[in-house]
């Protein structure tokens, strides 16, 4: 397995794709996508021998998705079935990750896409127009990418990378609505064990008794297994500190829903309402993480902050207001946490973000 590249119907090739490689494979690969097939470490390093340092699994991750991100920036720019305004929405998006993770940006070209310049390129030197439908495809193919390096970087470009994910699935779900082409469908991270609990093989519970007494003088089928209670896996403590967050991120997002959903317009109550419903479910799951760990969650408060709304459509931008702090929160939680609890933080953390921009239709601020 290496550098693929996989052949759309009615578009252009699809992107360079870096599949999880050992690190010196995986940098070559990246060398040999460049134009003068030379890859220093990020930082410039040396090794004790003199020579460029062993790249980290950092390093690859984000040479990866710097990579990526190029490639999206450049496919969105020619994208002219996407409305102008999210084009250069998205761009400049790209434009933001590409900063975040210390790459050069370049500035938009003049006479493209999403340039204000008014000298254009001659006909024959202008790139084939990006599909719609590749861009959503692609956009989500590269969140995916990103989740599945959050689970084995460091804590740091964890939060980096979800924060990028999340935002190219928000741009495939803008895309596909602006153009009236089918959604990316699920994005999510790759399920991680739960190593952080601390639990081994043998610690789980098992559905062979143990302890059958084992005379002679015992009639046969009439024994009975002694029963012990299944032990409790027991978590670090940045672990439960990651899932007490979002157990709090979740009961001000189920407090703020039963204000949303009288609110907004008829079309959008039932959609609301499953919202409402998906966050009290996540809400559930993670206080059962918590009580399996041994630990008590945090009770919901009595009341939360709310400005309620005077329209359906600030009940709309209340609901997306609360998946932002629920986004927030699940970022800072992937970080925070190790193992599944990183995965499970990541995944909400898109999920929010998706949520989000189906109630704005806009394309956050990278910075926020």
């Amino acid at each position: 397995m290496g550098v693929s590249s996989e052949g759309g119907t009615g578009g252009p090739p699809r992107r360079t794709v870096l599949t999880a490689l050992p690190a010196a494979f995986a940098l070559a690969a990246l060398a040999a996508c460049t134009s003068d097939g030379s890859t220093p470490p990020p930082d410039g390093s040396q090794g004790p021998d003199g020579g460029p340092r062993t790249p980290s699994v950092d390093d690859v991750a984000r040479l990866r998705t710097v990579a990526t991100t190029r490639e999206l920036l450049a496919a969105v720019t020619t994208a002219t079935a996407v409305p102008a305004a999210l084009r250069a929405a998205v761009a400049d998006d790209h434009r933001a990750h590409l900063t975040a993770l210390g790459a050069t940006v370049e500035p938009p070209r003049t006479g493209s896409a999403t340039g204000t310049g008014t000298g254009a390129a001659p006909a024959s030197a202008a790139p084939a127009p990006t599909p719609p439908r590749s861009v959503v495809r692609d956009e989500a193919d590269a969140a995916r990418e990103a989740l599945a390096d959050v689970g084995v970087v460091g804590r740091e470009l964890a939060t980096l990378l979800v924060r990028v994910a999340a935002a190219r699935a928000a741009h495939a779900d803008l895309v596909a609505r602006a153009a009236d082409v089918p959604a990316a469908g699920g994005v999510t991270a790759p399920q991680a064990s739960p190593t952080s609990s601390g639990a081994s093989p043998t610690d789980q519970p098992t559905d062979q008794p143990t302890d059958r007494p084992t005379g002679t003088d015992q009639p046969t089928g009439t024994a009975l297994p002694t029963l012990t209670p299944a032990p409790r896996a027991s978590r670090p403590a940045a672990d439960l500190d990651a899932l007490a967050r979002l157990v709090e991120a979740e009961h001000a997002a189920v407090f703020g829903y039963a204000v949303v959903v009288p609110r907004v317009r008829d079309g959008r109550r039932k959609r609301a309402q499953a919202l409402w419903d998906a966050h009290r479910t996540s809400r559930d799951v993670l206080e059962a993480q918590v009580v399996a760990a041994g630990a008590e969650p945090p009770a919901a408060l009595p009341a939360y902050t709310v400005d309620v709304p005077s329209s359906a459509a600030g009940a709309g931008d209340l609901a997306a207001s609360l998946e932002a702090g629920v986004a927030r929160v699940a970022v800072w939680a992937a970080g925070r946490g190790g193992g599944d609890v990183r995965v499970r933080a990541a995944n909400l953390a898109v999920t929010a973000t998706r949520r989000r921009v189906e109630w704005s239709g806009t394309v956050p601020a990278f910075t926020e």
